[in-house]
Parts: structure tokens; sequence; C-alpha cells
């Protein structure tokens, strides 16, 4: 298209800002963000300990950035990411749980290894 006087206005270069944006909103938005995620961090470090706790806010980084949360009223909910990232730890600590728990049920109480129920030399 080629750019009328009228329309020169509106043209932007690559490197010019973006579209003006409320700043009251950004602020509002990344206040409640942070708060999401820190009372999600300290949900998890006093049930699980500090390690779980890292997992969990680096689970929640993660997801924010790779999901595309729905915006109502021009809010996002902070509340859905949570969500998301405490299933996806519980997930992970279940298969934690079950691989440790298979080693277990293969050792004898002498220590021997057992497979399939299975004394093995």
């Amino acid at each position: 298209m080629i750019p009328t006087p009228d329309r020169l206005n509106h043209l932007h270069r690559w490197d010019a800002p973006a579209a003006p944006i409320n700043d009251d909103v950004c602020r509002r938005q990344l206040q409640e963000a942070e708060r999401e995620i820190g009372a999600y961090f300290r949900a998890v470090a006093e049930l699980f300990g500090a390690g779980a706790a890292a997992r969990a806010a680096e689970c929640w980084i993660d997801l924010l950035e790779t999901t595309d949360l729905p915006v109502f009223d021009g809010l996002r909910n902070w509340r859905e990411i949570t969500v998301l990232a405490a299933s996806r730890l519980a997930m992970e600590e279940e298969m934690r749980e079950g691989s440790a728990m298979q080693r277990t049920n293969n050792e004898s109480p002498a220590g021997e290894v057992r497979h399939n129920g299975q004394r093995r030399a």
C-alpha cells in the first residue's frame, strides 16, 4: 500500500515504540502476576521445601512464557498459570516417586536385586 499524507502519521519504523499502552493496566497486571507467583512460591516452599519451590517458580515462569492466556476485560487470569504449574509439578513429583518406588520394590530386604519378583544373581 502506498502511503498517503493522511496515513503517514500512522506508519511506524521497526524500531519505533509500540502503540501507547495504558501504564496503569500494565502496572496492575505486573503487580497481580508478582503477587500470584509469590503466593505460589511461598505455599510450595512451606509444604515441600525450597527445592520444590524453586522448581515450582521455574515451571510457573515457563508456562507464562509459553501459554497464551485469554484476556478478560483487559486483564489476564494469573491463577490459571498457577493451576497449570501446580498440575505439572504434581505430575513430575508423581513420576519421580514412581521411579523411586520401582527401585525400592526391585530390591529385597537383603539387598538382592529382583526383577519381576524373581531373584537375580
